[in-house]
């Protein structure tokens, strides 16, 4: 009974992380979303989740299981996918190296990789890549949507237009075997 229990749990949490994530993407979609990024923690939803981008131990990226049932549901191969699924991560992680960590954390931490003042936004994100950022125990989850250039830390969004192009690179470089990272457009 006990493991039943312990399923039936674990299938709550993640259908309301799923919901959290969905009412940001409401947000968004519904040009109610602003980010003022007068400060870069707020970025990141406060200085102690800053601090772990900062001095992360290890740096880990995943694709979305969303953006991999996306591009099956596209080839052909799954007839149907759900949209809480970008959410997810899947597959094994990436350990990311040192130099392209650090090159990642110096662009997330730095005010000028956003606009300034309020923004909005009228697209779905839909992210294909999560970056965990740890140190000890603590850990922060960074999604990427490429189509919108939003990134998602602790559901808040922010654009990420104005470096789009430096972000790209350096994660073309992190999933340097996959088609659809490789396709992505890094014009800026």
């Amino acid at each position: 009974m006990t493991g039943k229990f312990d399923l039936t749990m674990n299938n709550q949490r993640i259908r309301k992380s799923c919901l959290i994530f969905l009412a940001a993407m409401f947000l968004i979609v519904i040009g109610c979303s602003a980010n003022d990024n007068t400060s870069i923690t707020n970025v990141f939803g406060g200085s102690a989740n800053a601090a772990v981008i900062a001095n992360a131990d290890s740096v880990k990226a995943w694709r979305t299981l969303g953006s991999v049932e996306e591009e099956e549901h596209e080839q052909g191969r799954k007839a149907k996918f759900d949209f809480t699924d970008f959410s997810l991560k899947t597959g094994q992680p990436i350990l990311v190296s040192t130099n392209l960590a650090t090159q990642l954390s110096k662009l997330l931490l730095d005010k000028n990789s956003y606009p300034s003042g309020l923004w909005q936004k009228n697209c779905f994100p839909e992210p294909s890549v999560v970056f965990t950022f740890s140190q000890g125990d603590k850990s922060v989850d960074v999604f990427f949507c490429f189509e919108c250039k939003i990134m998602i830390v602790k559901n808040i969004p922010t654009n990420f237009d104005r470096s789009s192009a430096a972000f790209i690179r350096i994660i073309k470089k992190i999933f340097p075997t996959d088609r659809k990272i490789q396709s992505v457009s890094d014009d800026g």
